[in-house]
C-alpha cells in the first residue's frame, strides 16, 4: 500500500487483532453479567406435608425461583421435562423425557428481588406420553405421585428450563435449574419471601409419646390466653380484678354458652 510501510502493516494487523478480541470479550461480559436478567433456583423440590395435603393440585410439588438480578425479568417462559432413565429400547434410546405442564407456563414479569413458586402438573401429562412411558417398560404408565415415580426410576430427575429477558436491554438468557432428583425432595415448605431456604415439615409424634398426649389433652394453663368465645372444654370465668363485676356468674359449662354482660358499676 502506498504510504505505509510492510512493518506498519504487520504492526497495524498485530495490535488490531487483539484489541478487537478483547473488546468483544468485554462486550461478552457485560452483557452476560450485568445487562442480562438473572434467576436463581431453589435447591431442592417441595411437597406439602402429609398433614397439610388438600386434595387438589396444590399438593404437586413445587420449586421457587427468585429474580436476583439489577432489574426486572420480562417474558418469562418456563417448562419442565420429568428425565426417566431405563434400558435402552428399541430406538437405541436410554432415556424418555416427558414433557410435564406447569402452573405458570408464562409470566409477564418478575420484579427484581421478587420470588414466584413453579408448580408441577403431572395430572395434565397428556395420554399419549403416558402410553410413550408404558411402552418403555413401566406398565402401570407414569402416574401423579411425584415420589412414587423417581422411586420406580432409579436415576430419575425433574429439570426445568426458564427464559427471560431483562426490561431494560432486552438481553435474553436460558436458566437450566438443577436436576430434581430423589435426594431433593422435601416434605415441607420454602420459608417466606425471596429465601429459597427448604424447611421440612416436623415429624408427627408417635402415639402414646408425651408431646402426642400433651397435644391430645392440652394443660388449663396453656389455655388462658385463648379466646373464651369458641365453645372450649377449658372456658374460663371472666374475671375484672380491678373493678367489680356487674354480669351474672358465667361459671364454667362443658361448652360455651352466651357470654354474660358487663359494664361499669
Amino acid at each position: 500500500m502506498e504510504g505505509f510501510s510492510t512493518v506498519e502493516i504487520v504492526v497495524s494487523t498485530l495490535l488490531s487483532v487483539p484489541v478487537g478480541i478483547l473488546t468483544s470479550f468485554l462486550f461478552w461480559w457485560v452483557l452476560a453479567r450485568r445487562l442480562a436478567p438473572r434467576v436463581a433456583w431453589s435447591t431442592a423440590i417441595i411437597l406439602p406435608a402429609e398433614t397439610a395435603m388438600t386434595g387438589s393440585d396444590h399438593d404437586q410439588p413445587r420449586i421457587k425461583i427468585v429474580n436476583v438480578g439489577r432489574r426486572d425479568a420480562i417474558d418469562l417462559q418456563i417448562a419442565a421435562q420429568l428425565r426417566l432413565p431405563h434400558q435402552v429400547d428399541h430406538i437405541g434410546s436410554p432415556m424418555s423425557i416427558v414433557d410435564v405442564p406447569t402452573s405458570v407456563p408464562w409470566l409477564p414479569r418478575l420484579r427484581r428481588r421478587s420470588f414466584r413458586y413453579v408448580r408441577l402438573c403431572l395430572n395434565q401429562v397428556p395420554e399419549n406420553e403416558q402410553t410413550r412411558v408404558a411402552l418403555a417398560g413401566e406398565e402401570s404408565g407414569l402416574g401423579t405421585d411425584m415420589l412414587d415415580i423417581l422411586q420406580r426410576w432409579p436415576g430419575a430427575a425433574v429439570r426445568f428450563y426458564l427464559f427471560a429477558y431483562d426490561s431494560f436491554s432486552g438481553a435474553r438468557k436460558i436458566f437450566v435449574s438443577p436436576d430434581y432428583g430423589l435426594d431433593r425432595v422435601v416434605r415441607g415448605a420454602f420459608r417466606p419471601g425471596p429465601s429459597l431456604e427448604a424447611v421440612p415439615a416436623p415429624a408427627a409424634p408417635e402415639s402414646g409419646s408425651p408431646t402426642a398426649i400433651t397435644a391430645a389433652f392440652p394443660d388449663r394453663m396453656t389455655m388462658q390466653g385463648r379466646c373464651g368465645h369458641c365453645g372450649s372444654l377449658y372456658a374460663l370465668d371472666q374475671r375484672v380484678p380491678v373493678l367489680p363485676s356487674t354480669a351474672a356468674e358465667a361459671g364454667v359449662p362443658e361448652f360455651s354458652v352466651d357470654e354474660a354482660e358487663a359494664g361499669l358499676p
